[in-house]
């Protein structure tokens, strides 16, 4: 095996297939960077891709539901957590390259961890809104209703996506890698520029640091974004059978 150095880690690295969207995305400046530092740490104190995998929930989780406090310092707090999640979620991926140790298993709790923050960031904020009671009931009552939603077409889109690939054999994402129809490509960039990636994080630390009365921005931009991606996606399989993805 390779020493262990960040120039190694980061050859590994490199030598995986990257997406156009991704050379300009804050993983590409910031998260990759340092995962790279991070990876050199946990691969000398022996800790497995898997391990780190696991220790990403954790922070995931105690982010998510640290939103539901409703409290300005708790928001830092859970604000932290989630950028220690991102941060995790990049280091157990550069191990496994490293490593030569990507494994089925290994992407799927890696791409779960991701989805418990997709799906309850929005309405754990939702509660937290509520439970900082400032507001009137019908703010509140809109502030569950869009966080629900948020977080509940998120969770639908994600079990069309994986319906989608098991009925057809073919996933609209992957098409939107080759595909040179407008339609996809406007999802690939809206997916790209809204993801943990783009201005999610920049947008989270946004609403965190003007306290828990812009967090409502926060749940609203993502609501709006995770209905968009769900009509999308959704026509992508319905119209035509991908004749939208496979327009020339």
């Amino acid at each position: 095996m390779k020493k262990i150095t960040v120039e190694n880690i980061r050859e590994s690295y490199l030598s995986a297939p990257d997406t156009d969207f991704y050379r300009y995305s804050l993983a590409r400046f910031f998260f990759r960077p340092v995962s790279f530092w991070l990876s050199v740490v946990f691969l000398k104190l022996g800790w497995t891709p898997n391990q780190v995998t696991w220790l990403s929930w954790l922070f995931a989780l105690v982010g998510c539901f640290g939103y539901m406090f409703g409290s300005d310092y708790v928001n830092y707090i859970a604000f932290s957590c989630l950028i220690i999640w991102a941060l995790l979620d990049y280091v157990d991926g550069s191990m496994a390259r490293f490593l030569r140790q990507r494994t089925s298993f290994g992407h799927f709790i890696d791409v779960v961890g991701a989805y418990f923050v997709i799906a309850l960031l929005p309405i754990c904020m939702a509660i937290g809104i509520v439970n900082y009671n400032y507001f009137s009931e019908v703010y509140n009552f809109y502030c569950l209703i869009f966080g629900a939603f948020s977080s509940i077409l998120s969770t639908l889109l994600r079990l069309i996506l994986a319906k989608g690939e098991v009925v057809f054999n073919y996933g609209g994402r992957e098409a939107m890698n080759t595909s040179s129809s407008w339609f996809s490509s406007f999802l690939k960039w809206v997916e790209a520029i809204m993801s943990p990636r783009g201005i999610y994080f920049p947008l989270l630390l946004a609403c965190s640091i003007f306290g828990v009365e812009a967090l409502f921005g926060f749940v609203l931009v993502y609501f709006f974004y995770n209905a968009v991606s769900f009509v999308g996606y959704l026509t992508l399989y319905l119209y035509g059978k991908f004749r939208l993805i496979d327009a020339e």
